[in-house]
Formats: structure tokens, C-alpha cells, sequence
């Protein structure tokens, strides 16, 4: 199979290239929910997080409401045996509960064992709107809403949307797009000649039209299909059996009509 580039050109669609997809350490950690204005510590445990290797660690986030500065929480990082792996971050709020610009995110450095260092962005939201972390009356419920790390992944189903852009599927969650394949369309079918098990063989190239589907007059994809004939064989010998019935029964009126006038003519002689 073909693929179309960027640049309209011809290009090979291998898997062999993408037949696993590498682990991602994970670089950003995505919270929502609201740290209320009535508590003073809050404590976020289960924090899952990947290594460059795509082995997953565990990390908990202290926060404590700072004594002296308004609407201020101090952040703390601890990996799963309760150590600390970072300390002395600040996540400041507004008045009406929103996060304060420039305070919004906090980034640590996290070493996995034999590992280089990673570092990793908390972030608690958008400032000045309330899209992720607000500070409102209440209850406190802060969680990870996502996080960008994965661990490594076996392709385990590739396929073609209508447009015929390759779709691959892996083990660990991941889908990606991939190349889009290309369609040929011959203006004069004359050309191509039959070189057996359904293959054929263009002649002439001159009336040769190379496109993605759905563009320059080529029809859609349909995936997981194999285009076969487009009769019923069933009907179509339905229908011949009909024909060849009719046409022996007109030949039997054919053939009785004849001998009425032959028997005719021979009455009218005999006279």
C-alpha cells in the first residue's frame, strides 16, 4: 500500500515501523476541583505518575494554607514511602475563587531510581477564569483530572477512516493517525489489463489520476471491507432460469404456430 504526503508524493505505508508505541514520562499533571476556603490542609494521595521506562510510581500532594499571605496554600510532593520530592511551592487565589496569574502552577523535579530526573508541572488551572482548581466555601475535593505519561504499548488493530487516514490502536490506550492512503483512478478502463488474482496492469499512464479519497472525483473508504461483484449471483440465476423458460416456451408457440399454417396451407390445396 501508498501513502500521499504533505507534498503530494508517493510514500510506502510500512508497520513494521509502528508496530510498538515508546513509553512517555509523564511532564504535566492536570487538577481540578476546589480547595476550600474553610480548611487549612488538604492532602491529594494516589497521584500516578510514569518514568521515562513507563513504570508508573505513586505521589501524594500536601497542601497547607500559609498563616501569613491571603488565599495562599503551600505545596509539598512526596513520593510513595513518604519522602519528600519537592517543597516550598505556593498556589495563590483571587478573592472570588479563582487562581491568581503566575500562581497557578507549580513544578517539581521527581529522580526515579536509575533514572535521569524528570520534571513535572502541576497544574491547578486557567487564571482568572474558574476552569480547574477554585477556592470557594464548602468541602475540599481536589483530583487529577489527566495526566500526559504512558507506558509503553504493543499495535494491536490498524484501520482506514472514510477519508483513508490510517488509524492505529495500541495496547496501552494510545490511538494515533498515521499516513493516508492513496487512491488511482484511470479515465480511459481500457488500459488496464488483467495480470490474474485480481491485479491489474496499466498500459497507459497518460489518463492516470493519483488522490485521497474523497477528493478529485474518488469515492470513500469503507474499512474492514473487500469490494466483491456488484450482482447477486442468486438473482442473476434467477432471473436467467426465468429467461431461458420464456424463451423455450416461445419457441414452443413458435414452433405451434408454423405447423397450424403449414396444416392450413395443406387444407386449402386439397380443395
Amino acid at each position: 500500500m501508498q501513502g500521499l504526503d504533505d507534498g503530494g508524493n508517493l510514500s510506502n505505508i510500512n508497520l513494521s515501523d509502528i508496530l510498538s508505541d515508546p513509553a512517555s514520562a509523564t511532564s504535566e499533571i492536570i487538577l481540578s476541583g476546589n480547595l476550600a476556603t474553610t480548611s487549612s490542609t488538604f492532602t491529594l494521595n494516589d497521584v500516578v505518575i510514569y518514568d521515562s521506562l513507563g513504570q508508573t510510581h505513586t505521589l501524594s500532594v500536601e497542601l497547607d494554607k500559609d498563616v501569613t499571605l491571603i488565599r495562599t496554600w503551600n505545596v509539598t510532593v512526596k513520593d510513595e514511602d513518604g519522602n519528600e520530592v519537592d517543597t516550598g511551592g505556593q498556589i495563590q487565589f483571587q478573592g472570588n475563587g479563582s487562581l491568581q496569574k503566575a500562581f497557578n502552577t507549580y513544578t517539581f523535579s521527581f529522580t526515579p531510581e536509575d533514572l535521569s530526573p524528570q520534571q513535572i508541572v502541576l497544574n491547578f488551572g486557567e487564571p482568572d477564569t474558574f476552569n480547574g482548581v477554585t477556592s470557594f466555601t464548602g468541602s475540599s475535593d481536589l483530583v487529577v483530572k489527566e495526566q500526559d505519561g504512558y507506558a509503553s504499548g504493543g499495535l494491536i488493530n490498524t484501520d482506514f477512516d472514510a477519508n483513508g487516514i490510517l488509524e492505529r490502536n495500541y495496547s496501552n490506550g494510545k490511538t494515533y493517525e498515521g499516513q493516508q492512503l492513496a487512491l488511482a483512478n484511470f479515465q480511459v478502463m481500457t488500459t488496464l489489463k488483467p495480470v490474474g488474482r485480481g491485479i491489474f496492469q496499466a498500459a497507459d499512464l497518460s489518463s492516470l489520476t493519483i488522490a485521497h479519497a474523497n477528493s478529485n472525483g474518488m469515492g470513500n473508504i469503507v474499512g474492514k471491507s473487500l469490494e466483491l461483484s456488484n450482482v447477486e449471483l442468486t438473482d442473476q440465476f434467477t432471473d436467467m432460469v426465468i429467461i431461458q423458460r420464456g424463451y423455450q416456451a416461445s419457441s414452443q408457440v413458435l414452433t405451434a404456430t408454423n405447423e397450424m399454417i403449414q396444416q392450413l396451407l395443406e387444407a386449402t390445396k386439397s380443395r
